[in-house]
């Protein structure tokens, strides 16, 4: 009899183990389950600021190269401050593309940026373009012959000269100045460096 006395006794001190421990485990399931999400909370953190550092990154070195990126200034705001300037425009100038091609834009336009305390601003350049088309033509030396019977050679001034299709004025270009020309699809835009002759 003491004998199943104590068998039951260790029994019931096992059992008591047991359910101590397993209330110690649920005790520490809260803090497990705590940390876990804590991990998680953390680990997306992380993420966010390698996200936020790589936007940063990536604006720097657009803006570094000229360019400005669609996570800054979205399409929407884009093409809202794009017919603001379109409307006070003089009627002789426009923007380079419609509003739909901005991707286009994103492309043409420059790009500086300011640090000034708190702020960066941002200055973006658009071209404009005059309403009136120009014709890119290469000039030729010619040689005529003078009353001596003399050869003479004539040295144009620049290689190329852009002539405005109603042939009243025009523009003498280098091939420097051609580096500067943008291709967009069919039209080619070239910032006009130099003076325009009208006749």
């Amino acid at each position: 009899m003491e004998k199943n006395h104590k068998n039951i006794n260790r029994k019931f001190i096992a059992i008591e183990n047991s359910v101590d421990q397993f209330k110690r485990e649920l005790q520490n399931m809260p803090f497990t389950s705590e940390f876990i999400s804590t991990a998680v909370m953390t680990s997306n953190l992380i993420i966010s600021l390698r996200n936020i550092q790589q936007n940063l990154l990536d604006t720097i070195t657009n803006i570094y190269n000229g360019k400005f990126g669609f996570h800054l200034l979205s399409p929407n705001q884009l093409r809202q401050e794009l017919n603001v300037i379109a409307s006070q425009l003089p009627k002789d100038l426009s923007l380079p593309i419609d509003n739909y091609n901005l991707y286009e834009i994103y492309n043409i336009q420059q790009v500086r940026a300011r640090i000034r305390g708190n702020y960066i601003i941002f200055e973006l350049k658009i071209p404009l373009i005059s309403r009136d088309m120009f014709e890119v033509l290469e000039v030729i030396p010619v040689t005529y012959i003078s009353e001596n019977k003399e050869e003479i050679f004539v040295v144009p001034v620049s290689r190329y000269i852009a002539i405005n299709l109603k042939k009243y004025s025009l523009v003498p270009l280098t091939e420097k100045d051609l580096d500067y020309v943008l291709e967009e699809i069919s039209k080619l835009f070239c910032a006009i460096i130099k003076s325009l002759f009208t006749t």
